[in-house]
């Protein structure tokens, strides 16, 4: 009859909710919570740390200091895929190790360069700024102009008067400050090994930026 209802089907209809809801609140409490523990986990003791390490590595690259990368990210070999972990292999010991190489060559060269030329042509230069005792001269023409020449800024005598005003004050007090101008002439050629440096910093931060945003979306 028309009117009739179909027990039936309704109580088959029920048991059937009642069973999707059973199985729906198995995968929830048996593999959704499993897994979304997992990927939390993960998150907080392999994706979070990473993300750290490589912001330390970015900060410290773009101030052009050393940066010595933790022995912990190895140990997310087996944690991680085998194409992320290459990646971070070559992030943490190829790159760096590149740009640790072309920083230290082109500090070396300023820091020695520096210091013969002065001993060389400049001795009486260096004994005037020694008598103020303030120091060596070549440690504080080192340290001032150091991050600027390998910027590729020309680095003169105004440039140090306008960016190293303290440095450039008690310089002036040496009468032969003026043929400092010979040696800053020289620091400021063209030198290739500068240009390797900045490759090496570019490819490095490239890569580490490419992780973070990659490992980001964790």
């Amino acid at each position: 009859m028309d009117g009739n209802i179909d027990w039936g089907l309704v109580l088959g209809t029920i048991s059937a909710v009642f069973t999707f809801v059973i199985l729906l609140t198995q995968y929830y409490s048996r593999v959704y919570v499993p897994r979304r523990k997992d990927k939390e986990e993960k998150r907080n003791t392999i994706y979070k740390p990473l993300l750290m390490d490589i912001g330390a590595l970015i900060e410290k690259v773009r101030k052009r200091e050393v940066f010595n990368p933790p022995f912990e990210w190895k140990s997310v070999e087996g944690k991680v895929s085998a194409q992320l972990y290459s990646k971070l292999q070559e992030l943490f010991q190829e790159k760096t190790d590149n740009y640790h190489k072309w920083l230290k060559n082109n500090q070396d060269f300023i820091r020695f360069k520096g210091y013969f030329y002065l001993k060389s042509n400049l001795s009486d230069l260096e004994k005037e700024f020694l008598s103020l005792g303030e120091g060596a001269l070549e440690y504080e023409l080192y340290n001032s102009i150091t991050s600027p020449v390998l910027e590729g800024e020309k680095v003169s005598l105004k440039w140090i008067e306008d960016n190293r005003p303290e440095f450039y004050e008690r310089l002036t007090k040496c009468p032969s400050h003026k043929k400092l101008k010979t040696l800053l002439n020289w620091l400021n050629e063209e030198n290739p090994s500068v240009v390797s440096l900045r490759k090496a910093e570019q490819d490095l931060l490239q890569l580490a930026e490419n992780l973070r945003i990659r490992i980001g979306e964790f």
